[in-house]
C-alpha cells in the first residue's frame, strides 16, 4: 500500500498542475509542508498523535505525500514545451525555411502519405540580412507528411524545404493536445527539395523496423485481406491495413482492442513465454527472460501508450515473481501509471492511455469477486468441479470483458459520445478465438518470414479464426443498435452512476450488515429510476415552438423544437462537433436523435454523414433545388438509412394543423423557408432575392414575427429592405459583426433562443 499512496500523490499532483497551472514557489511551499509535517513526526512522536495514527494508516510518514504531490506538480512544469528562438515551435507559422532534421522514429506509412517524426538539428532563415547568423542551431520535435512512397526511415538525416505549422486546436478533438502529449509542436505538411544528408545511429530501431516490416510482407502473403490487416494490427501494430468499412465496425461493437497491441495481447504473450521458460530454467531465470521478451515486444511494435502500460504491468508482476512476494495488482497498476508519467507527465489527458487503466483497474476490482459469484451460483445447482469448469471460461470471457467494459464506459461516452450496446455479444463471441490466433498467427508470420511454405501450411489454421472474428464483427454492426449516441450530460451522469455502483460493489459488505441483505441494490434501482423520470420530466415537450441559433465553431446553424418534442436541424453549417454538442444539449437521452435535417442551401452530402456520425438522424428533407443536379453538379445523396423526404416546388410539411414549414420561393442555389405557427410567422430567405419572394409568394412577407437574414441576404439587398417588412425582430445569423443595431445577433455567446406560444415570439434568457 505505501507504494499506491505514493504514486497516487504525484499523480495526484500532475493533475492538479495541469487543471490550475500555479506557480513555482507553491510546489516549495507544498513540499516544505511535508518535510516539516515529516521531521514534526521524528522530534514530537508523543505530542502528535493524528501523525501517529495516520503513520499506522499509511506505514510511512505522511508528509511523504505533500512531498510527492509537489514532485508530481514539477515534473508537469518541467515537461511543458518551451517556445524561444532555440525551438523549432518559435519559427511556427513565420514563412518558409530550411531545414535539418533527424527521423527519430519509425515511419507511419498510410495510403495516401507518409507521416514522419522529426528532431529538428538545424533551421536557414534564407531572409536572414547576416549570411553568418542565417543558419541557427534548434531543438523540438515535429510530424511531417511526405508524399506516399517515400522510403525515409529512422536515423536519417534530411534537409528540405517547408513551413512549419502550429497544429490544429479547433473542435472537439484537439490535434495540437494530441501532439503535445508527445512533445511534438510543429507540424509540416509536403517539404520540398528533400534531401538525404547522413545518418545517425539508430541501428538498433532500424533493425527491428526492418524485421517488422518484414514480417508484415509475410503476413500479407500468407493471408488474404481483410485477415491480414486484422493481424498485423494484432502482431505488430499496424493497424492502418483494415478497410474503413470493417475498422468502423469494430469501433462500433466495441472490439476495437482486438486490432490493437494491448493489454489483452500482453497477457496472451505473457503466459506464453512463462509457459515455455519455465520448462527451459528456473523461475528466476523465467521471469527475466520473460520480462525481458516482453520489454522488446513492446519496442518492436512501436510503444504506445497501451503497449507501454502493458508491458510494465508485466514486468512488475515478475518482479514481484522474483521476489517471492505475492503481486498486488492495485500497486502495480498505481506504480506503472506514475512511472509512465514521469517519462511523460501528459499521459493522464491522453485518451489511450485513460482506456487502458480503468479497463485494467475495473478487472482488478471486478474480476475475482464476480467469478466467486458466478461459481457460488452454479454450485446451487450443479457439483462443484462442474460448477468450476463452467465458471471459468464464462468468467474469462464474458464477466472479466463486462467489468472492463463497465469501468470505461463513462470514458468512451465522454470522449466519443457513443457507446456499444453490441459489445455485450461481440466480445464474447470474438475473444475466446483470439490466444489461439495470437499464437498461430504469430508462429505462421515467424515461420513464414523464414520459411514461406511452412508458413502457409500454419496459416491454414489461423486463417479460419481471423475470418471467423471479422466476419462476426461485421454482422453485429449492421445492427441500428450496435451502439448508441450520448451527449456531454449524459456522459457525466454515467460516470456518477459507475462511481456509485463501485462503491456500492466494494463496500458491499458494510451495507450487508445494514440493509440485512442485499436490499441496497433496491436502493440503487430506485435511484437510477429516478434520475431517468426526472429525466424524461425535464425533456418533455412543453407545447410551445422553440427556435434557437447555435454557434458552430467560425459559423452558426439554426435548429427549432416543435411543440410536439420534434428537432429540427436547418442548413447544418460550421464545425460539426461543436453543433451535435450544442444539439445534444436540448436532447432527451432517451429520444437522442435529430429528427429532420433541412437542406435548403447546397451542401455537400459529406456534411450530412459527418453529422450522423455524432448525432442520429431520422430523416433529410430537401428543397427541389437540392436534388435537382444541375449541369456539373452530383445529386445530393443521403446516407444509408436514412428517410429522405423531397418537396416539390412550393410545397412543405405540416406538423400539426397549426405548425407548417413550406418552401415559399426558389432561386438557381437556395430556396427561402416560411414556418408559419398559429399567428407566428418566421422567413429565412436563405439569399433568395426579395423580389423573386415577393413575385412568387407575396402573402409570406406579411405579419411577420421575425425575419432570419445572414450575409448572402444584404450582400446586394440593402437592410433595409428587410426592415421595412416591419417584422417584430430580425435576426443576423452569421457569427460576424451584426450590420444593423437592435437585430438579434448571437454576439459573444453560443446559443440564442426564440420562443413561440403561437401569438407571439420571445427572445428566452439564456
Amino acid at each position: 500500500m505505501p507504494l499506491l499512496w505514493l504514486s497516487t500523490a504525484f499523480f495526484a499532483g500532475i493533475l492538479l498542475a495541469g487543471a490550475f497551472a500555479p506557480p513555482g514557489w507553491v510546489y516549495a511551499v507544498v513540499a516544505a509542508v511535508g518535510v516539516l509535517l515529516i521531521l514534526a513526526e521524528r522530534l514530537a512522536p508523543i505530542s502528535l498523535s493524528l501523525l501517529r495514527n495516520t503513520r499506522k494508516l499509511l506505514r510511512f510518514p505522511a508528509g511523504l505525500l505533500f512531498v510527492f504531490l509537489a514532485l508530481g506538480g514539477l515534473r508537469y512544469q518541467a515537461g511543458q514545451m518551451k517556445t524561444n528562438p532555440d525551438s523549432l515551435a518559435y519559427y511556427n507559422d513565420r514563412g518558409v525555411y530550411t531545414i535539418t532534421a533527424l527521423v527519430s522514429a519509425a515511419p507511419d506509412r498510410r495510403e495516401d502519405a507518409v507521416y514522419l517524426e522529426l528532431s529538428a538539428l538545424e533551421i536557414e532563415d534564407p531572409r536572414a540580412a547576416e549570411p553568418l547568423l542565417a543558419v541557427k542551431r534548434v531543438s523540438g520535435k515535429a510530424r511531417a507528411r511526405f508524399a506516399p512512397g517515400a522510403r525515409w526511415q529512422a536515423g536519417d538525416v534530411l534537409r528540405f524545404s517547408a513551413a512549419p505549422l502550429t497544429p490544429a486546436d479547433e473542435g472537439a478533438f484537439s490535434y495540437k493536445d494530441y501532439l503535445e502529449r508527445q512533445h511534438i509542436a510543429t507540424v509540416i505538411y509536403d517539404p520540398r527539395s528533400v534531401q538525404l544528408v547522413g545518418a545517425r545511429g539508430a541501428w538498433f530501431s532500424r533493425g527491428l523496423e526492418r524485421i517488422r516490416q518484414r514480417v508484415k510482407t509475410a503476413l500479407f502473403a500468407l493471408y488474404p485481406q481483410p485477415e491480414s490487416g486484422l493481424l498485423a494490427g494484432i502482431l505488430l501494430g499496424l493497424d492502418q491495413d483494415l478497410p474503413e468499412s470493417l475498422e468502423k465496425a469494430y469501433q462500433q461493437t466495441g472490439t476495437a482492442h482486438i486490432i490493437a497491441i494491448s493489454g489483452f495481447n500482453m497477457a496472451v504473450l505473457a503466459f506464453l513465454f512463462m509457459w515455455v521458460f519455465n520448462r527451459l530454467f528456473n523461475r528466476y531465470w523465467a521471469a527475466a527472460l520473460s520480462a525481458l521478451f516482453i520489454a522488446l515486444y513492446a519496442v518492436f511494435v512501436g510503444g504506445t501508450a497501451s503497449v507501454v502500460r502493458a508491458a510494465l504491468m508485466a514486468v512488475s508482476a515478475f518482479g514481484g515473481h522474483l521476489i517471492g512476494r505475492r503481486q498486488s495488482g492495485i500497486n502495480a497498476l498505481g506504480f506503472t501509471a506514475a512511472l509512465m508519467c514521469v517519462f511523460n507527465p501528459t499521459l493522464p489527458w491522453d485518451v489511450s492511455f485513460q482506456l487502458s487503466f480503468a479497463a485494467t483497474l475495473g478487472l482488478m476490482l471486478f474480476a475475482e469477486p464476480l467469478h466467486q459469484q458466478a461459481v457460488e451460483l452454479l454450485q446451487k445447482r450443479l457439483p462443484e468441479n462442474q460448477a468450476h469448469k463452467i465458471a471459468a471460461p464464462l468468467s474469462e470471457y464474458f464477466l472479466y470483458t463486462l467489468a472492463a467494459q463497465l469501468a470505461t464506459l463513462p470514458i468512451i461516452a465522454w470522449h466519443f459520445g457513443r457507446v456499444s450496446l453490441s459489445s455485450l455479444l461481440a466480445n464474447p463471441l470474438v475473444l475466446p478465438a483470439q490466444p489461439p490466433l495470437l499464437v498461430l498467427s504469430g508462429l505462421s508470420a515467424v515461420t513464414g518470414t523464414l520459411l514461406p511454405a511452412a508458413g502457409k501450411v500454419l496459416a491454414v489454421f489461423a486463417w479460419p479464426l481471423a475470418a471467423y472474428t471479422n466476419r462476426v464483427v461485421a454482422l453485429l454492426s449492421r445492427f441500428n443498435t450496435a451502439s448508441l449516441a450520448l451527449n456531454h450530460s449524459t456522459a457525466l451522469w454515467l460516470l456518477v452512476f459507475v462511481v456509485v455502483f463501485v462503491l456500492l460493489f466494494l463496500l458491499r459488505g458494510y451495507f450487508k450488515k445494514i440493509f440485512k441483505g442485499n436490499g441496497y441494490w433496491l436502493l440503487f434501482l430506485l435511484v437510477l429510476a429516478c434520475f431517468s423520470v426526472w429525466s424524461m420530466l425535464m425533456h418533455r415537450p412543453d407545447g410551445r415552438l422553440h427556435l434557437r441559433l447555435l454557434r458552430a465553431g467560425d459559423e452558426s446553424t439554426l435548429t427549432a423544437s416543435t411543440p410536439a418534442g420534434r428537432v429540427l436541424v436547418f442548413d447544418p453549417r460550421g464545425n460539426l462537433n461543436d453543433l451535435s454538442a450544442a444539439v445534444g444539449q436540448h436532447l432527451s437521452p432517451w429520444r437522442y436523435y435529430i429528427d429532420e435535417t433541412w437542406f435548403a442551401q447546397p451542401a455537400p452530402a459529406a456534411v450530412l454523414e459527418r453529422l450522423q456520425e455524432r448525432v442520429p438522424l431520422r430523416s433529410v428533407v430537401l428543397a427541389p433545388v437540392i436534388y435537382r443536379a444541375g449541369a456539373g453538379v452530383k445529386p445530393f445523396s443521403a446516407p444509408q438509412g436514412i428517410e429522405v423526404i423531397r418537396l416539390q416546388p412550393g410545397g412543405g410539411l405540416r406538423y400539426s394543423h397549426s405548425l407548417d414549414i413550406r418552401v415559399v420561393a426558389e432561386s438557381n442555389s437556395a430556396a427561402a423557408l416560411l414556418i408559419t405557427y398559429d399567428q407566428v410567422k418566421v422567413l429565412i430567405p436563405n439569399g433568395v432575392d426579395y423580389a423573386l419572394i415577393k413575385a412568387t409568394s407575396p402573402l409570406a412577407l406579411q405579419a411577420l414575427s421575425l425575419v432570419v437574414v445572414g450575409e448572402e441576404d444584404i450582400s446586394y439587398i440593402p437592410p433595409r429592405v428587410w426592415q421595412a417588412l416591419a417584422p417584430a425582430a430580425i435576426l443576423w445569423r452569421d457569427t460576424t459583426v451584426c450590420p444593423v443595431e437592435g437585430w438579434l445577433n448571437l454576439g459573444a455567446g453560443d446559443a440564442l433562443e426564440l420562443v413561440a406560444d403561437g401569438d407571439n415570439l420571445l427572445l428566452e434568457e439564456q
